[in-house]
Protein backbone atom coordinates (compact mmCIF):
# COMPACT_ATOMS: atom_id res chain seq x y z
CA UNK A 1 0.00 0.00 0.00
CA UNK A 2 2.89 2.35 0.94
CA UNK A 3 4.87 1.84 -1.62
CA UNK A 4 1.74 2.32 -4.17
CA UNK A 5 1.52 5.95 -2.88
CA UNK A 6 4.90 6.89 -2.81
CA UNK A 7 4.36 5.45 -6.89
CA UNK A 8 1.66 7.61 -7.22
CA UNK A 9 3.37 10.65 -5.88
CA UNK A 10 6.21 10.39 -7.89
CA UNK A 11 4.34 10.10 -10.76
CA UNK A 12 2.51 12.93 -10.38
CA UNK A 13 5.73 14.86 -9.35
CA UNK A 14 7.48 13.35 -12.39
CA UNK A 15 4.60 14.66 -14.37
CA UNK A 16 3.54 18.09 -13.22
CA UNK A 17 7.12 18.84 -13.14
CA UNK A 18 7.80 18.33 -16.82
CA UNK A 19 4.58 20.74 -17.36
CA UNK A 20 6.10 23.40 -14.62
CA UNK A 21 9.95 23.06 -16.65
CA UNK A 22 8.08 23.16 -19.66
CA UNK A 23 6.20 26.67 -18.93
CA UNK A 24 9.35 28.05 -17.12
CA UNK A 25 12.59 26.87 -18.50
CA UNK A 26 12.48 29.29 -21.47
CA UNK A 27 12.33 32.48 -18.98
CA UNK A 28 15.04 31.12 -16.89
CA UNK A 29 17.18 31.23 -19.93
CA UNK A 30 15.93 34.23 -21.82
CA UNK A 31 18.19 36.60 -19.98
CA UNK A 32 21.29 35.26 -21.54
CA UNK A 33 19.40 35.62 -24.81
CA UNK A 34 18.20 39.08 -24.10
CA UNK A 35 21.61 40.15 -23.02
CA UNK A 36 23.01 38.84 -26.23
CA UNK A 37 21.05 40.43 -28.89
CA UNK A 38 19.23 43.85 -30.04
CA UNK A 39 15.87 44.59 -29.17
CA UNK A 40 14.74 44.45 -32.88
CA UNK A 41 16.17 40.86 -32.90
CA UNK A 42 14.32 40.09 -30.17
CA UNK A 43 11.38 41.30 -31.46
CA UNK A 44 11.76 38.88 -34.47
CA UNK A 45 12.02 35.73 -32.49
CA UNK A 46 8.91 36.70 -30.22
CA UNK A 47 6.65 36.97 -34.06
CA UNK A 48 8.34 33.80 -35.18
CA UNK A 49 7.19 31.87 -31.92
CA UNK A 50 4.04 33.00 -31.66
CA UNK A 51 3.64 31.99 -35.62
CA UNK A 52 5.40 28.48 -35.00
CA UNK A 53 3.23 28.36 -31.97
CA UNK A 54 0.04 28.63 -33.83
CA UNK A 55 1.86 26.17 -37.12
CA UNK A 56 1.99 23.66 -33.90
CA UNK A 57 -2.02 23.72 -33.42
CA UNK A 58 -2.36 23.58 -36.95
CA UNK A 59 -0.24 20.16 -36.86
CA UNK A 60 -2.10 19.04 -33.92
CA UNK A 61 -5.25 19.60 -35.67
CA UNK A 62 -7.34 18.44 -32.44
CA UNK A 63 -5.69 15.28 -32.33
CA UNK A 64 -4.50 15.53 -28.99
CA UNK A 65 -8.01 15.72 -27.44
CA UNK A 66 -9.58 13.38 -30.21
CA UNK A 67 -7.23 10.67 -30.30
CA UNK A 68 -6.47 10.43 -26.60
CA UNK A 69 -10.10 9.97 -25.99
CA UNK A 70 -10.34 7.04 -29.12
CA UNK A 71 -7.09 5.62 -27.75
CA UNK A 72 -8.34 5.39 -24.24
CA UNK A 73 -11.28 3.53 -25.78
CA UNK A 74 -9.81 1.01 -27.89
CA UNK A 75 -8.34 -0.41 -24.67
CA UNK A 76 -5.90 -3.19 -25.72
CA UNK A 77 -7.19 -3.54 -29.03
CA UNK A 78 -3.54 -2.91 -30.91
CA UNK A 79 -4.86 -2.60 -34.04
CA UNK A 80 -7.48 0.10 -34.16
CA UNK A 81 -4.47 1.89 -31.74
CA UNK A 82 -2.00 1.38 -34.82
CA UNK A 83 -4.73 2.20 -37.52
CA UNK A 84 -5.65 5.79 -35.43
CA UNK A 85 -1.86 6.67 -35.21
CA UNK A 86 -1.17 5.94 -38.44
CA UNK A 87 -3.80 8.49 -39.63
CA UNK A 88 -2.97 11.16 -37.34
CA UNK A 89 0.59 10.88 -38.41
CA UNK A 90 -0.42 10.84 -41.99
CA UNK A 91 -2.40 13.55 -41.67
CA UNK A 92 0.13 15.32 -40.12
CA UNK A 93 2.85 15.26 -42.91
CA UNK A 94 -0.19 16.38 -45.10
CA UNK A 95 -0.15 19.44 -43.17
CA UNK A 96 3.01 20.31 -43.74
CA UNK A 97 2.07 21.62 -46.93
CA UNK A 98 0.13 24.63 -45.56
CA UNK A 99 2.32 24.56 -42.82
CA UNK A 100 5.33 26.05 -45.54
CA UNK A 101 2.95 27.59 -47.33
CA UNK A 102 1.88 30.00 -44.52
CA UNK A 103 5.82 30.11 -43.37
CA UNK A 104 6.38 31.13 -46.90
CA UNK A 105 3.69 33.72 -46.93
CA UNK A 106 4.81 35.09 -43.51
CA UNK A 107 8.22 35.82 -44.90
CA UNK A 108 6.93 38.72 -46.91
CA UNK A 109 4.87 41.08 -44.63
CA UNK A 110 6.33 42.83 -41.41
CA UNK A 111 8.90 42.73 -39.34
CA UNK A 112 9.81 38.68 -40.70
CA UNK A 113 10.18 40.33 -44.43
CA UNK A 114 12.71 38.50 -45.69
CA UNK A 115 14.21 36.72 -42.62
CA UNK A 116 14.37 33.53 -43.92
CA UNK A 117 16.55 32.16 -41.49
CA UNK A 118 14.46 32.62 -38.75
CA UNK A 119 11.24 31.72 -40.11
CA UNK A 120 12.61 28.36 -41.42
CA UNK A 121 13.28 27.54 -38.25
CA UNK A 122 10.79 28.82 -36.73
CA UNK A 123 8.95 26.26 -38.79
CA UNK A 124 11.56 23.53 -37.78
CA UNK A 125 10.85 24.19 -34.50
CA UNK A 126 6.97 23.97 -34.74
CA UNK A 127 7.35 20.23 -36.59
CA UNK A 128 9.43 19.58 -33.68
CA UNK A 129 6.57 20.19 -31.36
CA UNK A 130 3.83 18.92 -33.80
CA UNK A 131 4.85 15.78 -34.16
CA UNK A 132 5.36 14.95 -30.65
CA UNK A 133 3.31 11.52 -29.55
CA UNK A 134 2.04 13.20 -26.51
CA UNK A 135 -1.93 12.62 -26.96
CA UNK A 136 -0.41 8.91 -27.33
CA UNK A 137 1.22 8.75 -24.17
CA UNK A 138 -1.74 10.58 -22.08
CA UNK A 139 -4.13 8.16 -23.38
CA UNK A 140 -1.69 5.10 -22.82
CA UNK A 141 -1.54 6.33 -19.26
CA UNK A 142 2.44 6.30 -20.07
CA UNK A 143 2.60 10.27 -19.30
CA UNK A 144 5.22 9.36 -17.04
CA UNK A 145 7.65 7.99 -19.55
CA UNK A 146 7.24 10.87 -22.17
CA UNK A 147 7.54 13.55 -19.06
CA UNK A 148 10.83 12.32 -18.27
CA UNK A 149 12.24 12.66 -21.59
CA UNK A 150 10.41 15.91 -21.91
CA UNK A 151 12.45 16.96 -18.72
CA UNK A 152 15.59 15.89 -19.77
CA UNK A 153 15.57 17.78 -23.13
CA UNK A 154 14.39 21.03 -21.85
CA UNK A 155 17.75 20.77 -19.14
CA UNK A 156 19.63 20.21 -21.90
CA UNK A 157 18.12 22.46 -23.97
CA UNK A 158 19.03 24.84 -20.56
CA UNK A 159 22.18 23.54 -20.90
CA UNK A 160 23.10 24.21 -24.40
CA UNK A 161 21.84 27.96 -24.52
CA UNK A 162 23.74 28.75 -21.36
CA UNK A 163 26.99 27.76 -23.34
CA UNK A 164 26.58 28.61 -26.42
CA UNK A 165 24.50 31.57 -26.70
CA UNK A 166 27.14 33.93 -24.97
CA UNK A 167 29.34 33.19 -27.43
CA UNK A 168 27.15 33.02 -30.61
CA UNK A 169 24.05 35.41 -30.57
CA UNK A 170 22.02 34.91 -33.27
CA UNK A 171 18.43 34.52 -33.26
CA UNK A 172 17.60 31.27 -34.79
CA UNK A 173 19.60 29.36 -32.72
CA UNK A 174 16.82 30.02 -29.50
CA UNK A 175 14.94 27.79 -32.17
CA UNK A 176 17.54 25.46 -34.07
CA UNK A 177 18.62 24.00 -30.81
CA UNK A 178 15.39 23.33 -29.69
CA UNK A 179 14.04 22.23 -32.83
CA UNK A 180 17.19 19.64 -32.66
CA UNK A 181 16.86 18.10 -29.35
CA UNK A 182 12.71 17.75 -29.29
CA UNK A 183 13.16 15.41 -32.82
CA UNK A 184 15.81 13.78 -30.82
CA UNK A 185 13.17 13.42 -27.78
CA UNK A 186 10.57 12.34 -30.36
CA UNK A 187 12.39 9.58 -32.03
CA UNK A 188 12.68 7.67 -28.82
CA UNK A 189 9.03 8.21 -28.09
CA UNK A 190 8.21 7.18 -30.99
CA UNK A 191 10.06 4.24 -31.23
CA UNK A 192 8.81 3.04 -28.30
CA UNK A 193 5.04 3.83 -29.36
CA UNK A 194 5.90 1.65 -32.17
CA UNK A 195 7.50 -1.26 -30.48
CA UNK A 196 4.15 -1.19 -28.50
CA UNK A 197 1.75 -1.11 -31.48
CA UNK A 198 3.96 -2.13 -34.70
CA UNK A 199 4.80 -0.34 -37.78
CA UNK A 200 2.82 2.63 -38.90
CA UNK A 201 0.95 2.43 -42.29
CA UNK A 202 1.07 6.19 -43.70
CA UNK A 203 -1.50 6.70 -46.32
CA UNK A 204 -2.76 9.92 -48.13
CA UNK A 205 -6.36 8.60 -47.96
CA UNK A 206 -6.09 7.78 -43.98
CA UNK A 207 -5.00 11.13 -43.45
CA UNK A 208 -7.40 12.96 -45.61
CA UNK A 209 -10.24 11.01 -43.74
CA UNK A 210 -8.29 11.87 -40.21
CA UNK A 211 -8.41 15.74 -41.07
CA UNK A 212 -11.88 15.67 -42.23
CA UNK A 213 -12.99 13.79 -38.89
CA UNK A 214 -11.10 16.58 -36.73
CA UNK A 215 -12.33 19.15 -38.99
CA UNK A 216 -14.66 21.16 -36.45
CA UNK A 217 -12.84 20.73 -33.34
CA UNK A 218 -9.22 21.70 -35.06
CA UNK A 219 -11.01 25.05 -36.65
CA UNK A 220 -12.33 26.19 -33.36
CA UNK A 221 -8.97 25.96 -32.01
CA UNK A 222 -7.41 27.25 -34.56
CA UNK A 223 -9.77 30.74 -35.02
CA UNK A 224 -9.51 31.18 -30.97
CA UNK A 225 -5.66 31.08 -31.49
CA UNK A 226 -5.42 33.66 -33.61
CA UNK A 227 -5.94 36.26 -31.18
CA UNK A 228 -4.01 34.23 -28.35
CA UNK A 229 -1.46 32.12 -29.37
CA UNK A 230 -0.36 34.22 -32.59
CA UNK A 231 -1.39 37.47 -31.05
CA UNK A 232 2.75 38.65 -31.27
CA UNK A 233 2.58 37.41 -34.70
CA UNK A 234 -0.51 39.57 -35.68
CA UNK A 235 0.99 42.52 -34.03
CA UNK A 236 4.14 41.96 -35.80
CA UNK A 237 2.41 43.20 -38.91
CA UNK A 238 1.32 46.14 -38.14
CA UNK A 239 4.35 47.24 -35.90
CA UNK A 240 8.13 47.81 -35.44
CA UNK A 241 10.41 44.94 -33.77
CA UNK A 242 10.80 47.36 -30.24
CA UNK A 243 6.76 47.18 -30.25
CA UNK A 244 6.83 43.70 -30.98
CA UNK A 245 9.41 43.01 -28.42
CA UNK A 246 7.58 44.95 -25.34
CA UNK A 247 4.23 43.64 -26.35
CA UNK A 248 5.52 40.36 -26.77
CA UNK A 249 7.20 40.20 -23.44
CA UNK A 250 4.02 41.14 -21.37
CA UNK A 251 1.92 38.60 -23.28
CA UNK A 252 4.58 35.74 -22.53
CA UNK A 253 4.21 36.50 -19.10
CA UNK A 254 0.58 36.38 -18.97
CA UNK A 255 0.19 33.34 -21.37
CA UNK A 256 2.26 31.42 -18.67
CA UNK A 257 0.33 32.71 -15.88
CA UNK A 258 -2.94 31.50 -17.92
CA UNK A 259 -1.42 28.27 -18.16
CA UNK A 260 -0.89 27.43 -14.58
CA UNK A 261 -4.76 27.54 -14.63
CA UNK A 262 -4.10 23.74 -16.74
CA UNK A 263 -3.43 20.99 -14.37
CA UNK A 264 -6.30 22.29 -11.86
CA UNK A 265 -8.96 22.01 -14.71
CA UNK A 266 -7.41 18.60 -15.50
CA UNK A 267 -7.95 17.68 -11.90
CA UNK A 268 -11.26 19.04 -11.02
CA UNK A 269 -13.34 18.54 -14.50
CA UNK A 270 -13.77 14.61 -13.22
CA UNK A 271 -15.41 15.54 -10.34
CA UNK A 272 -17.75 18.53 -11.51
CA UNK A 273 -19.19 15.95 -14.19
CA UNK A 274 -20.00 13.53 -11.37
CA UNK A 275 -21.39 16.50 -9.49
CA UNK A 276 -23.89 17.23 -12.30
CA UNK A 277 -24.61 13.87 -12.96
CA UNK A 278 -26.04 13.41 -9.40
CA UNK A 279 -27.99 16.41 -9.32
CA UNK A 280 -28.34 20.32 -10.68
CA UNK A 281 -28.27 21.21 -7.05
CA UNK A 282 -24.91 19.33 -6.23
CA UNK A 283 -23.49 20.81 -9.48
CA UNK A 284 -24.10 24.41 -8.68
CA UNK A 285 -23.04 23.93 -5.36
CA UNK A 286 -19.63 22.38 -6.49
CA UNK A 287 -19.47 25.14 -9.55
CA UNK A 288 -19.75 28.56 -6.43
CA UNK A 289 -17.00 26.25 -4.89
CA UNK A 290 -14.92 26.14 -7.60
CA UNK A 291 -15.85 30.00 -8.60
CA UNK A 292 -14.05 30.92 -4.72
CA UNK A 293 -11.51 28.62 -5.26
CA UNK A 294 -10.93 29.97 -8.77
CA UNK A 295 -11.06 33.52 -7.72
CA UNK A 296 -9.14 33.16 -5.27
CA UNK A 297 -6.03 32.20 -7.31
CA UNK A 298 -6.97 34.68 -9.71
CA UNK A 299 -7.09 37.63 -7.71
CA UNK A 300 -3.38 35.93 -5.74
CA UNK A 301 -1.64 36.03 -9.36
CA UNK A 302 -2.98 39.58 -10.43
CA UNK A 303 -1.64 41.06 -7.12
CA UNK A 304 1.40 39.27 -7.33
CA UNK A 305 2.31 39.82 -10.75
CA UNK A 306 0.95 43.45 -10.89
CA UNK A 307 3.37 44.12 -7.88
CA UNK A 308 6.14 42.68 -8.83
CA UNK A 309 5.82 43.28 -12.65
CA UNK A 310 8.81 45.80 -12.91
CA UNK A 311 10.86 43.43 -11.00
CA UNK A 312 9.89 40.49 -12.99
CA UNK A 313 10.52 42.40 -16.63
CA UNK A 314 13.92 43.41 -15.06
CA UNK A 315 15.09 40.20 -14.16
CA UNK A 316 14.09 38.00 -17.00
CA UNK A 317 14.03 40.51 -19.88
CA UNK A 318 16.63 43.13 -18.86
CA UNK A 319 16.09 47.28 -17.55
CA UNK A 320 15.65 47.93 -21.17
CA UNK A 321 12.49 46.49 -21.72
CA UNK A 322 10.65 47.58 -18.32
CA UNK A 323 8.18 49.38 -20.16
CA UNK A 324 6.82 46.07 -20.52
CA UNK A 325 5.93 45.90 -16.92
CA UNK A 326 3.38 48.73 -18.19
CA UNK A 327 1.92 46.92 -20.40
CA UNK A 328 1.60 43.13 -18.14
CA UNK A 329 0.10 45.54 -15.75
CA UNK A 330 -2.88 46.18 -18.05
CA UNK A 331 -3.13 42.97 -19.58
CA UNK A 332 -3.66 41.52 -15.81
CA UNK A 333 -7.12 42.03 -16.32
CA UNK A 334 -7.45 39.01 -18.39
CA UNK A 335 -6.13 36.72 -15.68
CA UNK A 336 -9.48 37.28 -13.31
CA UNK A 337 -11.90 36.93 -16.35
CA UNK A 338 -9.88 34.34 -17.97
CA UNK A 339 -10.47 32.58 -14.35
CA UNK A 340 -13.98 33.21 -14.19
CA UNK A 341 -14.69 31.86 -18.24
CA UNK A 342 -12.30 28.90 -17.16
CA UNK A 343 -14.67 27.91 -14.50
CA UNK A 344 -18.29 28.45 -16.11
CA UNK A 345 -16.79 26.43 -19.46
CA UNK A 346 -14.76 23.82 -17.48
CA UNK A 347 -17.40 23.23 -14.10
CA UNK A 348 -20.54 23.68 -15.56
CA UNK A 349 -20.69 24.25 -19.61
CA UNK A 350 -18.65 20.80 -20.27
CA UNK A 351 -20.50 18.45 -17.53
CA UNK A 352 -24.16 19.86 -19.03
CA UNK A 353 -22.75 18.29 -22.32
CA UNK A 354 -22.84 22.20 -23.67
CA UNK A 355 -19.53 22.15 -25.81
CA UNK A 356 -21.63 23.53 -28.45
CA UNK A 357 -22.32 26.47 -27.11
CA UNK A 358 -18.58 27.29 -25.94
CA UNK A 359 -17.24 26.46 -29.58
CA UNK A 360 -19.80 28.91 -31.44
CA UNK A 361 -19.31 31.75 -29.14
CA UNK A 362 -15.55 31.51 -28.90
CA UNK A 363 -15.77 31.13 -32.75
CA UNK A 364 -17.83 34.42 -33.26
CA UNK A 365 -15.75 36.28 -30.47
CA UNK A 366 -12.55 35.19 -32.60
CA UNK A 367 -14.12 37.00 -35.73
CA UNK A 368 -14.82 39.79 -34.34
CA UNK A 369 -11.76 40.36 -32.70
CA UNK A 370 -9.42 39.97 -35.61
CA UNK A 371 -11.38 42.53 -37.11
CA UNK A 372 -11.11 45.04 -34.54
CA UNK A 373 -7.56 44.56 -34.15
CA UNK A 374 -6.37 46.10 -36.79
CA UNK A 375 -8.36 49.34 -36.67
CA UNK A 376 -7.32 50.01 -32.84
CA UNK A 377 -3.79 49.41 -33.54
CA UNK A 378 -3.81 51.63 -35.94
CA UNK A 379 -5.60 54.21 -33.40
CA UNK A 380 -3.95 53.32 -30.16
CA UNK A 381 -0.16 51.47 -31.14
CA UNK A 382 0.55 48.85 -28.57
CA UNK A 383 -2.37 49.95 -26.41
CA UNK A 384 -4.68 49.14 -29.30
CA UNK A 385 -3.58 45.64 -29.53
CA UNK A 386 -3.77 45.18 -25.25
CA UNK A 387 -7.54 46.71 -25.78
CA UNK A 388 -8.43 44.27 -28.62
CA UNK A 389 -7.13 40.89 -26.70
CA UNK A 390 -9.94 42.34 -23.50
CA UNK A 391 -12.54 42.30 -26.00
CA UNK A 392 -13.04 38.28 -26.46
CA UNK A 393 -12.73 37.56 -22.58
CA UNK A 394 -14.94 40.24 -21.60
CA UNK A 395 -17.49 39.27 -23.63
CA UNK A 396 -17.42 35.58 -23.05
CA UNK A 397 -17.72 36.54 -19.55
CA UNK A 398 -20.89 38.70 -19.69
CA UNK A 399 -22.76 35.86 -21.58
CA UNK A 400 -21.62 33.02 -19.87
CA UNK A 401 -22.66 34.77 -16.81
CA UNK A 402 -25.86 35.96 -18.22
CA UNK A 403 -26.60 32.45 -19.67
CA UNK A 404 -25.94 30.80 -16.19
CA UNK A 405 -28.01 33.42 -14.31
CA UNK A 406 -30.84 32.02 -16.95
CA UNK A 407 -30.02 28.42 -16.25
CA UNK A 408 -30.94 28.63 -12.34
CA UNK A 409 -33.67 30.99 -12.43
CA UNK A 410 -35.13 28.18 -15.16
CA UNK A 411 -34.92 25.78 -12.01
CA UNK A 412 -32.99 22.94 -13.88
CA UNK A 413 -30.60 22.95 -11.36
CA UNK A 414 -33.00 20.82 -9.02
CA UNK A 415 -33.32 18.18 -12.29
CA UNK A 416 -31.59 14.95 -12.00
CA UNK A 417 -29.41 14.62 -14.90
CA UNK A 418 -29.49 10.93 -15.97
Amino acid sequence: MQDARIAKYRRLLIIYGSFFIRSFAFFLITPIFTENISSFEWGRVLATQALGSWIIILLDFGFTLSLSRKIAISGDDVASINSSVSAAFSAKLILLIPAALICLAASQFGILKSEYNLIVWGLIWAISQGLSPLWYYQATENLEKYSLIDIAVKLLYMIIAVLLFSRYPYGYLILSVQAVLNFMGNYLMIKWMINKIGPLNLSISGGFDALRQSFHLANFSLITSVYTTASVYIFSLLSPALAVALYGNADRLLRTAISLLGPINQIFLPRSSRAFKNSGKEGIKNLKHMLKVYAFLGMALFMIIWILSPYIIRIIFGEKYLESSEYLRIMLIILPMTCINTVIVYHFLIPNHLDSLVTKLYSYISVATLLSIFPLVKLFDTYGMIYAMLIPESIAMIFFSFYIFRWINSGRWAVKND
